[in-house]
């Protein structure tokens, strides 16, 4: 397909997670423009059903097709494992997951640890992509459902968080791996909590990986964005007042966010009734 190479990259998570990805782009891509959507209204996805996250990823990918996006970043471990192989390119827009790039990072390792939602782990998807990539790695799934909203509230780094983290692996300890793999992109900004907790192991974040895909995809279709024309964009279907300054620790730069509409998803959503200008809204959705 022909792809527009002035045209943002749409990336999107669920909250904050997400901006490991956009830190990563911004690092090895700078003249990309992007386009970020964190659906804070509905976080966190990890005790959702597969149903209901489907649904939900497909409502933002439609949304991005509507913005004209040249590339889709599922910034989402739950989402990406659910959603993609089936929406590998989604209305002609190529579809990019971090899952995907986190299986990479297992290959010749003997046992791994895989740090994840509810609903990564219920669903099985990411062990089937290692073990398909990768038959030889044994993959131990642990699900963490208290991460995602102590990042998410803020709390990186305290003592309470610490032991938050050391009770949600506690019995992980007993285990014997080799690594972590963080299977949510929440999950590295507790990196220093998590390593304290399981000692000196390798912590695998997919997060630089998929830039590298991102990176290797472009240049391939030649839709790399010339120097000087960047204009991000960073929206989130949630309360924007509260969630920027979170944002703004997470990518160490100020960011501000912009309410995204109810009506710009197909199906409502109920937390966020601000309406955008009609500027920045699809013609028809």
């Amino acid at each position: 397909m022909t792809i527009s190479f002035q045209a943002p990259i749409g990336i999107y998570d669920s909250g904050l997670g997400g901006l490991s990805v956009v830190r990563q782009i911004q690092r090895l891509l700078p003249q990309e423009s992007i386009l970020y959507l964190a659906d804070t209204a509905r976080v966190p996805y990890g005790g959702r059903s597969a149903e209901e996250i489907k649904g939900f990823s497909l409502q933002i990918l439609d949304y991005f097709a509507a913005q004209g996006v040249k590339l889709v970043l599922c910034a989402c471990n739950t989402s990406s494992v659910l959603i993609l192989p089936e929406h590998q390119v989604y209305q002609g827009i190529p579809v990019l997951g971090l899952a995907q790039a986190g299986v990479q990072l297992t290959a010749a390792r003997q046992r791994v640890a895989l740090l994840a939602t509810e609903a990564t782990v219920r669903s099985g998807g990411y062990v089937s992509l290692v073990q398909q990539a990768s038959p030889e790695t044994e993959i131990l799934p642990w699900p963490c459902p208290d991460f995602v909203p102590l990042v998410e509230s803020g709390d990186w780094h305290s003592p309470a968080a610490q032991a938050v983290v050391d009770r949600q692996l506690a019995a992980l300890r007993q285990q014997s791996f080799e690594a972590v793999l963080l299977g949510c992109s929440h999950y590295p900004y507790l990196g220093p909590l998590i390593q304290q907790a399981l000692g000196p192991l390798p912590l695998l974040d997919p997060a630089e990986t998929l830039a590298q895909q991102t990176a290797e995809y472009l240049l391939q279709n030649h839709a790399l964005a010339p120097e000087g024309h960047r204009q991000d964009r960073f929206e989130t279907t949630g309360d924007p007042v509260s969630f920027a300054p979170l944002a703004a620790r997470a990518l160490n730069q100020p960011v501000s966010f912009a309410p995204l509409a109810a009506r710009a998803l197909k199906q409502p959503v109920s937390v966020s009734q601000i309406q955008l200008p009609e500027s920045l809204l699809p013609a028809a959705v």
